[in-house]
């Protein structure tokens, strides 16, 4: 077989010499060579079955793992293909950033190395197909289907921004739908290969002056290759959840939006659009907001963004049976008002709506805060007989919890909106997971200053988280409050 001379460009489609590492028409990572490893056995323990995908940093194969006849996915590429030393960093560095994030919703690195000419990570097989060949298929998803794969992605971004990690290439391609159980559209978010996160020593894989990531989703200040936080990651997932309910890729993002003026109305250009035209208007607010160019102006996190964006779906399709579990931390304004008449709604009506959901939003600056949303009805507490995916929904919210009331980085906003996820989630989760939550909760008490009210949390937290890693913090806590 010919040896390969050129690298095609996947999204312009044109090919260029090896020696190219970069489209120089868009910029995107340009598709190595094929590594030819079907049939052979890699570092002697992993056996390679058939490839899977191929993509800007190399190729994926189906192998098996031995002797454990585990099936994985092993990702490879060939430095002597003309990979410069910093792409095989940042290739062992999504096995280092991976595998320090715990979540259901990110898929788990097994192993890494390089041996017989590749460079090599081993991580967990997600039978299923990526969000990009579900929408090429389907075109645009149903609000709540949009609903659902948006809360998985933000959960595990979440988990990601809380460990001080950005994903940076956030894309359909990198989130992978399969089936759990009965549960369809189970996310797992894949490839943290150009993730940013501290490296040895205080430095990083990635320099300020490269950019990365792929040009569609890409933040403007990651275009210009500044510093950057969960917000660029936020940026992303709003431009894919405007991929979902649309179809089409809004008009203006990428380099485009960096010709815009700061504080646009309307930065992605999506009152344009056409598949837009029957949109609630507080859809279009929130989804403005974290499109905003300036990263001080935009949604502050992607639990903040997931939770004004369910708000607005609840209202926009709501719930034919029973809710779903992305549903169960979601608020209504009042309880006493109806449903939001979307249909027949006047445009003077619509638009104090889109008004009252932004100043319902927290601020976010420490400074005067929301009323705490009014209570939920509560479902009866679980059973025995307890779902999976139930679980899943109760860890997530208490993990929520835990990033709204960390001392480091709590405003009494996030506070405020951490008592009432509590007062919400408290009845249906018992034993350390409840210890936990009124452990968090505390820490946002008394971030609110109500220390008595903190202690009578720190005294209930104390008997459920006995023998877990939270029994010294709680101990020392209880310690400093009033005897009776």
């Amino acid at each position: 077989m010919t040896a390969p001379t050129t690298r095609p460009c996947p999204t312009c489609g044109e090919a260029f010499p090896l020696s190219e590492l970069f489209c120089p028409n868009d910029g995107s990572p340009l598709t190595p060579p094929a590594v030819p490893l079907i049939g052979r056995t890699v570092d002697g323990r992993y056996q390679v079955i058939k490839e899977l995908g191929r993509g800007g940093m190399g190729q994926v194969f189906l192998a098996t793992q031995l002797p454990m006849k585990r099936p994985c996915a092993l990702k490879v590429i060939r430095p002597d293909r003309g990979w410069d030393p910093g792409s095989v960093a940042r290739f062992h560095r999504e096995a280092e950033n991976a595998s320090r994030i715990s979540h259901a919703n990110v898929a788990q690195v097994y192993d890494s190395g390089e041996a017989d000419g590749v460079a090599y990570l081993a991580m967990e097989y997600v039978d299923g197909e990526p969000l990009s060949a579900v929408l090429n298929r389907e075109g645009r998803l149903s609000p709540r289907r949009t609903a659902r794969i948006v809360w998985q992605v933000a959960n595990a971004l979440g988990a990601a921004h809380h460990l001080g990690i950005v994903h940076r290439d956030l894309k359909p391609d990198n989130v992978m739908l399969t089936r759990y159980r009965d549960r369809v559209d189970f996310v797992k978010v894949v490839d943290f290969g150009i993730a940013k996160a501290p490296g040895a020593e205080g430095q990083q894989v990635t320099s300020a002056s490269v950019v990365v990531g792929t040009p569609d989703y890409m933040s403007p200040e990651q275009f210009l290759g500044t510093d950057i936080d969960g917000r660029s990651d936020v940026y992303a997932l709003a431009i894919l959840t405007i991929r979902m309910l649309t179809g089409v890729m809004p008009p203006v993002v990428g380099l485009k939006a960096l010709q815009q003026q700061p504080g646009t109305a309307d930065p992605a250009g999506l009152k344009q659009m056409p598949e837009t035209k029957d949109w609630p208007e507080p859809v279009f607010a929130v989804l403005s907001r974290a499109l905003a160019r300036l990263a001080k102006d935009r949604t502050p996190s992607v639990d903040e963004f997931f939770q004004q964006f369910a708000i607005v779906v609840s209202r926009w399709e709501p719930a034919t049976g029973a809710p779903e579990a992305w549903e169960t931390g979601v608020a209504p304004s009042k309880p006493a008002r109806p449903r939001w008449p979307w249909i027949g709604v006047g445009a003077a009506a619509a638009v104090v709506i889109a008004v009252t959901v932004v100043r319902n939003w927290p601020s976010g600056d420490g400074g005067s805060p929301a009323p705490l949303p009014a209570p939920v009805p509560v479902p009866p507490p679980p059973n025995p007989d307890t779902t999976i995916e139930e679980s899943f929904a109760a860890a997530d919210s208490v993990a929520r919890l835990e990033r709204l009331t960390d001392p480091g980085s709590a405003t009494v906003a996030s506070a405020r909106e951490g008592i009432a996820l509590y007062q919400r989630l408290e009845p249906r989760i018992d034993g350390a997971l409840r210890g936990e939550a009124a452990y968090y909760a505390g820490r946002g008490l008394v971030r609110l200053r109500q220390e008595r009210e903190a202690c009578r949390l720190f005294a209930l937290a104390a008997n459920d988280t006995k023998g877990t890693r939270l029994a010294e913090p709680v101990a020392a806590l209880l310690a400093g409050c009033p005897r009776r």
